[in-house]
């Protein structure tokens, strides 16, 4: 092979190698889903802390339990983080066109991280999908 395309090969190696370890540092820096699944069932706690008796009546016939029992964290699987996040999602007041792009979202963690941000963001503001 003549020198440049040895080069450009070599280069693209390490462009290649210096992205995956980019990549990885990236997910090792990220807190597990069930981690943001946990924080965001927290945030939850605290809006429904917000809405009162009535409130929470509502609710509970409204959407039901959440789909995992107290103590969750240390015994979940893929499916029922999934499933938790398709919920939150539903509980949480979003526009048409933002529900419609995360219900057709594959990506359960971005999911999380999306509805925990949502959380986040509404402090102390109603953000429950309630009437």
């Amino acid at each position: 092979l003549p020198q440049a395309d040895l080069r450009r090969r070599e280069e693209g190696a390490e462009d290649a190698t210096a992205a995956a370890a980019a990549d990885a540092a990236t997910q090792e820096s990220r807190p597990p889903a069930v981690d943001l699944a946990s924080v965001a069932t927290e945030l939850l706690q605290a809006q429904l802390g917000h809405v009162g008796h009535g409130g929470q009546h509502i609710f509970a016939e409204r959407f039901g339990e959440a789909p995992f029992p107290t103590g969750w964290v240390n015994a979940t699987t893929s499916a029922a983080l999934e499933r938790f996040s398709f919920w939150l999602l539903g509980v949480l007041l979003t526009d048409a066109d933002e529900r419609r792009r995360w219900l057709g979202s594959v990506d359960t963690r971005a999911r999380l991280e999306h509805c925990l941000a949502k959380l986040e963001a509404a402090g102390r503001r109603p953000v429950l999908n309630l009437p």
